[in-house]
C-alpha cells in the first residue's frame, strides 16, 4: 500500500516490509535492497511523476536498476509500471540521501518559510 509522508528518510526495507506500506521513498529503497540482493546495481532517483493521481504535486521517487546489455532502467513500484515518458528525473544517486535538493543549516532568530509551485504540461 502507497502512503503520503511528506518528511522523514527512507524507511528501512524490513520497516516497509513489516508495514506492508510505505511513501514512494520507502517502496523505491526496498525495491533497490531487492535488486541489489540479487547482484543488480541500481540507483534512487528523485524527480516529478507527470500523470500524478494527486492534485497536490509533490516529488516522486523510484529506482533504477543497471540491466546487464539493457542499461539503466527505470521502475514505479509505487504504482507498478515501468518507466516511460511520465517521470521527469531531477537527480539519481546510489543513495536517497545524495538526491536531497536542498541542504545546509542555519543558526539564529529568523523565520523562513518555503513554498514551492510545479505545474508539469504533457505536449
Amino acid at each position: 500500500m502507497h502512503d503520503l509522508r511528506h518528511e522523514g528518510d527512507p524507511y528501512p526495507p524490513e520497516t516497509t516490509l513489516a508495514l506492508g506500506a510505505g511513501a514512494c521513498r520507502d517502496i523505491a529503497v526496498l525495491f533497490l535492497a531487492l535488486c541489489r540482493a540479487q547482484g543488480l546495481a541500481g540507483r534512487f532517483v528523485s524527480g516529478y511523476q507527470a500523470r500524478s493521481k494527486r492534485p497536490d504535486r509533490h516529488l516522486h521517487a523510484w529506482p533504477e536498476v543497471y540491466l546487464p546489455g539493457g542499461g539503466w532502467r527505470g521502475f514505479d513500484p509505487t504504482w507498478g509500471r515501468a518507466i516511460a515518458d511520465a517521470h521527469v528525473a531531477l537527480a539519481a544517486a546510489p543513495t536517497p540521501a545524495a538526491t536531497m535538493p536542498i541542504e545546509g543549516s542555519f543558526a539564529g532568530a529568523a523565520r523562513a518559510r518555503m513554498t514551492y509551485h510545479v505545474a508539469i504540461e504533457a505536449e
